[in-house]
């Protein structure tokens, strides 16, 4: 969407990152971590050892959107 100007990369971008924040990020007391996986058969995500690693990419892409549509929610996440 940044390099091409095409909306529907934005589209997509943005419905990922709501993904992410209904599905796949878990805050808890100790920090934020992502699943591993999600199951489309059950709508669910892995229980199993999660990690924070996952972040990095979730984070880059969050940064960019944030950039393009400076839109406060994604800029303050």
């Amino acid at each position: 969407a940044d390099l091409t100007g095409n909306r529907t990369y934005l589209t997509v971008s943005e419905q990922s990152i709501e993904f992410m924040q209904t599905h796949m990020l878990n805050v808890s007391n100790s920090g934020v971590f992502t699943a591993n996986r999600f199951n489309i058969s059950t709508c669910t995500t892995s229980t199993d050892r999660p990690v924070t690693w996952n972040l990095g990419p979730f984070i880059e892409g969050l940064s960019i959107v944030a950039n393009i549509t400076q839109k406060k929610t994604y800029v303050q996440m």
